[in-house]
């Protein structure tokens, strides 16, 4: 590569020769040229006394640094922190269950995030619940990309319409298609939990 050189000061009477044009002008400017190659190239120091090109990304990116000094392209899409997607479904369909491990509401309170980079997910969900009897609890809760929220948050005793509402997030979700579902159990196997309507969101945000 070519480096910059300090150009010197000329005084009255100096003589400049080609050498000195060649040095001071011609190499300094091929040392800023160096790698640019299409629109959107932009220099920088690569070191004292080297500029290198930074090359224009493919898809819509921020510049960042490395700890080394390095300008580098960061996709926007995988920036931390930046909400990559986000979904929802709802429900009024009346559903039951007697089983005591989570299980879908009916055909399914359920939807697809699709991720291209690792992300947090973070759900919301609400709804209206209900026991057939009362005495023991029944419980709604958030499964994340087939990890069930491990705390009971929702539990509904009364035989009447109560409203709930629940959160969870995981970390680490690769890409891929990722379900987020609302789902409910009973707590006594003599019981059953009812829902009436409810209604499921999530936001994935880059990790």
């Amino acid at each position: 590569m070519t480096d910059y050189s300090d150009v010197p000061i000329v005084y009255t009477g100096d003589w400049i020769d080609a050498a000195w044009l060649n040095q001071y002008i011609g190499d300094n400017l091929r040392a800023f040229k160096q790698g640019l190659a299409v629109a959107g190239d932009i220099p920088y120091a690569l070191d004292s006394n080297t500029i290198a090109a930074l090359n224009k990304p493919s898809v819509d990116s921020i510049m960042t640094m490395t700890n080394l000094g390095v300008p580098i392209w960061l996709a926007k899409a995988a920036f931390p922190g930046r909400l990559h997607t986000l979904g929802n479904y709802f429900s009024n369909s009346n559903a039951t269950s007697t089983s005591t491990s989570y299980v879908a509401i009916g055909a399914g309170l359920t939807f697809n995030l699709t991720l291209t980079q690792t992300c947090t997910i973070l759900a919301f969900a609400f709804g209206r619940g209900y026991k057939n009897s009362g005495g023991y609890d029944g419980n709604f809760g958030i499964r994340i990309d087939g990890t069930q929220d491990p705390n009971d948050k929702i539990a509904v005793r009364a035989t009447t319409q109560e409203n709930f509402s629940t959160w969870y997030y995981r970390t680490g979700i690769a890409a891929g298609t990722r379900a987020v579902e609302l789902r409910y159990k009973t707590t006594n196997a003599g019981d059953a939990v009812g829902f009436t309507l409810g209604g499921v969101f999530a936001m994935a945000f880059v990790e």
